[in-house]
Parts: structure tokens; C-alpha cells; sequence
């Protein structure tokens, strides 16, 4: 990853450039933290508070997201993004795209800058 800008694509590829719950962390935005607390509780099927859920962004240095099992299962594999992952993509991140298909687009470019040399058609990040 070469630029600043791509620190801010996440792992599975969320744009955290555009990404509300990094906003509301910037913003030091409580009630919107509270409400990303609870979407994401019921995500990872176990509370957590608006601290847990504060967010600059997954590749940055020194963020914890000890919620996400794709952050934690990219940082335990060294890897920059998901996209270079020569297991995936696993089941998490298929879900993730299910739900938000404009992540493989970004995943596919990353792997291209990376030099992996795949074509990455749809459901292969």
C-alpha cells in the first residue's frame, strides 16, 4: 500500500474516508457512537459500548478492534488488506461484500497496486 489514502480502506475494503462511525469518532460524536455500539453488538453477538466502537480507521497504527474478526485475522496473518489474503476470501469477508459489494472493487485494486497479478473477478478478493 503506498499512498496515505489507502490506510483509510479498510482490510475488507470499507472507504473509511466515507465511513460514519470514523466520522463520529472524529467528531467526538456520543449518541452517534452509542448507535454504531449497538449495530455492531448485534454483528458480533456481544455488547459492546461506545468505546469499543470508536474507530479511526482498521489499518492505522495502534487502532484495536478486538470486535472484528477480519481485522483480527488479517493483523494475525501480517497482511495489508484482505485482498492479499491467499486463503480468501474467508466467509467473513464474503459476507461483508454480500452486504456491501462496492468493498470488492477497492479490494481488487489493492491487489492489483500490490503486484498480486490476479485479475480478481467478483467473489474472488
Amino acid at each position: 500500500m503506498s499512498s496515505s489514502d489507502d490506510r483509510l480502506i479498510a482490510y475488507c475494503g470499507n472507504d473509511c474516508g466515507e465511513c460514519r462511525v470514523r466520522s463520529a469518532t472524529l467528531r467526538r460524536d456520543r449518541d452517534a457512537l452509542e448507535a454504531a455500539a449497538r449495530a455492531w453488538s448485534k454483528a458480533v453477538g456481544r455488547s459492546l459500548d461506545p468505546e469499543e466502537a470508536r474507530c479511526w480507521g482498521c489499518r492505522v497504527d495502534g487502532v484495536l478492534l478486538s470486535h472484528c474478526e477480519i481485522w483480527r485475522c488479517a493483523r494475525d496473518k501480517g497482511l495489508d488488506s484482505c485482498a492479499c489474503c491467499p486463503d480468501g476470501p474467508c466467509p467473513d469477508l464474503r459476507g461483508v461484500l454480500e452486504r456491501h459489494p462496492e468493498r470488492e472493487e477497492r479490494l481488487a485494486r489493492l491487489r492489483r497496486e500490490a503486484g498480486d497479478g490476479r485479475p480478481g473477478p467478483p467473489g474472488s478478493v
